[in-house]
C-alpha cells in the first residue's frame, strides 16, 4: 500500500482480503484516500466501504472534489454506505459549479429526490451550476434529516420547486409522467 508504484498500491487496496482491515491498515487508508492517482483513491475507498470503516467516511468525503465520471460515483456511493449521508451532499453541492464534474454530481445529488429516471438536453452555463449550486445548498439543509435517513424526497413536496433542475431536465415519476 506504500510501493512507490501507484498500479501495486491500487491492487494492495483491492486484493487486501475480506476482514484484514484492523488499526493497523488505518493510517494506509488514509494515505489512500489521499493519494494524487485516483485509482488508489477509488481503491481504497472501495476497501473502506467493503470493511465498513465509518471513521474513515469523513476522508473520503474529502477526496471526493478531485472526482468525476465513475470515479465520483464509486466515492460517492463509499460515503453513502459509510454513513456521510448529509456530508456527501454539502460536498456534491459544492462540485455542482465545476463544468467536468457537474454532470456526475447533479446525478448523484437526484438520489435525494424521488424519482424513477432523468433525462437532459443541453449542458447548464456556468451561471446556471452556480445558482443550483446555491438552490441545492438551501434544499439539501431543509432535508438534512431525509438524506441523513436515506429518504428521497417525493417530487409532489413544495420543496421540490422546478428550479432545483437545470432548464431541459426531466424527472421520471414512479408512474412514467415526466417532471416538470
Amino acid at each position: 500500500m506504500r510501493h512507490p508504484i501507484a498500479y501495486v498500491r491500487q491492487l494492495a487496496f483491492e486484493r487486501t482480503p475480506r476482514g484484514a482491515v484492523a488499526a493497523a491498515l488505518g493510517p494506509a487508508l488514509v494515505a489512500g484516500l489521499a493519494d494524487r492517482d485516483l485509482d488508489v483513491v477509488c481503491a481504497a475507498a472501495q476497501l473502506a466501504q467493503r470493511e465498513h470503516a465509518v471513521s474513515l467516511a469523513p476522508n473520503v468525503v474529502r477526496a471526493m472534489p478531485k472526482m468525476t465520471d465513475i470515479r465520483l460515483n464509486v466515492l460517492s456511493s463509499a460515503a453513502w454506505d459509510l454513513g456521510a449521508r448529509y456530508d456527501r451532499a454539502q460536498m456534491l453541492v459544492s462540485m455542482l459549479p465545476n463544468a467536468a464534474a457537474f454532470q456526475q454530481a447533479f446525478s448523484e445529488l437526484l438520489g435525494a429526490l424521488e424519482h424513477h429516471g432523468s433525462s437532459s438536453s443541453g449542458e447548464p452555463t456556468e451561471a446556471e451550476r452556480k445558482a443550483l449550486a446555491a438552490r441545492w445548498t438551501k434544499f439539501i439543509a431543509q432535508h438534512r434529516a431525509d438524506i441523513e435517513a436515506g429518504r428521497a424526497v417525493p417530487l409532489s413536496d413544495p420543496t421540490v420547486t422546478v428550479d432545483l433542475v437545470p432548464h431541459g431536465y426531466r424527472l421520471t415519476r414512479g408512474d412514467g409522467t415526466d417532471w416538470p
